[in-house]
């Protein structure tokens, strides 16, 4: 499956987009990382885990293929791939899952825990050789609340994009002003 550009924002101004390297522009890591069987940072703030006992292995590289301009409204330039070199059927122990992490000084301005917090939404381009349903969940790490929503893959081999809204925590904890993780998107697959 690839997820194409991941970008987080919140809904209104002046917060802007969380996601950091949204165009996949960024690989300090570097760009192919190949044989994945457990959990790894791959592209830039991007980590693949791979839970429980599974045999499942994948490969993530950077990747040109992107929906068009006319499609995105703009040049998007590269994408995150994910190739299952390796299938498995997974057992109730077993998830798989693209990380996501936003440091916790970038959601502040968010106003988690507070009362007014601005509501975050989950855009997503996707392109899939299979149809059928995955998971996008969003935690906020210094607090303890997980939102998780489906996504649907309509059509194989056709990008298409998906929004999803995430309400925040109107009292309670939010993420602290410093460079640990603030909140936690994933992008299940299994």
């Amino acid at each position: 499956m690839n997820p194409g550009v991941v970008a987080a924002a919140a809904a209104s101004p002046p917060v802007r987009n969380l996601a950091g390297n949204p165009l996949f522009q960024v690989a300090q890591r570097g760009t192919s990382f190949a044989g994945l069987t457990g959990s790894t940072q791959t592209l830039d703030r991007y980590r693949w885990v791979d839970t429980g006992t599974t045999s499942c292995v994948v490969t993530i590289t950077q990747d040109t293929d992107v929906p068009t301009i006319a499609q995105a409204g703009k040049d998007l330039r590269n994408s995150l791939k994910i190739d299952v070199t390796t299938a498995e059927t997974l057992g109730t122990d077993e998830r798989v899952y693209l990380e996501h992490n936003i440091e916790a000084r970038d959601c502040v301005p968010i106003g988690i825990g507070l009362a007014g917090a601005q509501t975050i939404t989950y855009k997503i381009w996707h392109k899939s050789t299979k149809t059928g349903v995955y998971n996008i969940s969003m935690q906020n790490m210094d607090g303890s609340r997980q939102y998780n929503r489906e996504i649907t893959v309509g059509t194989t081999n056709t990008w298409e994009q998906v929004s999803t809204t995430f309400p925040t925590e109107t009292s309670g904890t939010g993420p602290s002003d410093d460079n640990g993780v603030g909140l936690t998107f994933m992008i299940t697959f299994a």
